[in-house]
C-alpha cells in the first residue's frame, strides 16, 4: 500500500524554496506519491449566496506547472493530480500538458481528474457548468488517441480530432494512468467505465471507500475492463503528531482493497502540524514507525 501525500500548491502560500526542499524531504522520508489540486479560480459571494466552498482569495499555484516543478526536483515518487477538472479545459491541451510531465519526469504521472463543483469558475473558463459530465465521456477518448495514435481522429459534440498527432506521447504505455475523484453513483460508474482507478475525497471514511470501491469494480467488470482498473486511493487526515492514532485506519483500509492511502497534511488543528517542518516529522514517523506495522 503506497503512501500518497497532499502537496501544498493550495495555500498558505509558501517559498519556493521552501516548497523545493518540502519535496525532496518527503521523497527521503519515503513517500510514493505527491498530489496536486486544481482550481484557477475562486468566486465571491454574490446576492447572499456562498459561490465558493473556500476563500476566494486562496493562494493556488496550477497543478501542471507545479508538477514540472516537482518532476526536475525528485527522483521516484508518482506526481499525481487530485484531480484536475477535465471538463473545464480543452482536452487536447490537457494530454499535452500530461504526456509532457510524463516524459520529463521518467514515466511517473498519475492523472487524476473530476467534473469539480463551482459554476463560475466554469464560467470564467469559458465552458458551461451543465456540460461538464458530457464533455468528461468525450474528453478521456480524445486524450487516450492523442496518447496512443500517431493518426488521432474523434467526432464528438464538443471535439473533434481530424488526423492530427501530439508527440511525444507519453512514456508509460498505452497511457498514464486516469484516476476519477466524485463519490456519487455516476462519479463511480464512470471511474469504473473508462478509468483504471478512484481516489476518495478527504472524507475520511474507511467503509464508504469499502463501498465506493465495490462499485466502482462492479462498473469496471460489466465494461469488460476489471484488469484495467487497479488504483484505489483512500483518504486519511493527519491526527496526533506521532501519527500513533493511524495503524488502525489504515489496517481497516488496506483490507478493504485500498492501493494507496492519500493523507491530506493541510487538514490538520495541531500545532506540531502547520509548518512543513512538522509535516515532513510526521510523515517520516508515518512511513518508518507505523507503515511497517499495517
Amino acid at each position: 500500500m503506497r503512501l500518497s501525500i497532499a502537496f501544498p500548491n493550495v495555500g498558505p502560500a509558501q517559498d519556493p524554496a521552501a516548497l523545493r526542499d518540502y519535496a525532496i524531504g518527503l521523497e527521503a522520508a519515503g513517500a510514493d506519491a505527491l498530489m496536486v489540486v486544481d482550481h484557477v479560480v475562486y468566486a465571491w459571494d454574490k446576492d447572499g449566496v456562498r459561490r465558493s466552498q473556500y476563500n476566494p482569495a486562496t493562494w493556488q499555484l496550477e497543478p501542471f506547472a507545479t508538477m514540472g516543478f516537482l518532476a526536475a526536483i525528485t527522483q521516484s515518487v508518482i506526481l499525481e493530480t487530485g484531480i484536475v477538472i477535465l471538463p473545464q479545459r480543452p482536452p487536447a491541451l490537457v494530454a499535452k500538458e500530461a504526456a509532457t510531465i510524463d516524459y520529463l519526469s521518467g514515466g511517473r504521472l498519475r492523472l487524476g481528474v473530476g467534473l469539480g463543483w463551482q459554476a463560475p469558475e466554469y464560467e470564467a473558463m469559458g465552458v458551461p457548468f451543465g456540460e461538464r459530465g458530457a464533455r468528461m465521456e468525450e474528453a478521456i477518448p480524445v486524450m487516450k488517441a492523442l496518447w496512443t495514435e500517431q493518426h488521432a481522429k474523434f467526432e464528438g459534440k464538443f471535439y473533434r480530432l481530424d488526423d492530427v498527432c501530439s508527440e511525444p506521447q507519453p512514456l508509460q504505455k498505452p497511457h498514464p494512468p486516469i484516476v476519477f475523484g466524485g463519490g456519487n453513483a455516476r462519479a463511480l460508474e464512470r471511474a469504473g467505465r473508462l478509468g483504471n482507478g478512484w481516489v476518495q475525497g478527504p472524507q475520511v471514511n474507511a467503509e464508504a471507500f469499502g463501498e465506493a470501491r465495490e462499485v466502482v469494480l462492479g462498473a469496471a467488470k460489466k465494461a469488460g475492463r476489471e484488469d484495467e482498473v487497479t488504483v484505489f486511493e483512500a483518504a486519511a487526515l493527519p491526527g496526533a503528531a506521532d501519527a500513533s492514532d493511524q495503524l488502525d485506519l489504515l489496517r481497516s483500509l488496506k483490507a478493504l482493497g485500498a492501493t494507496d492511502v492519500l493523507y491530506w497534511m493541510g487538514a490538520t488543528r495541531d500545532p506540531e502540524l502547520r509548518d512543513l517542518n512538522g509535516k515532513l516529522k510526521y510523515v517520516e514517523r508515518l512511513k518508518r514507525e507505523v507503515w511497517p506495522q499495517i
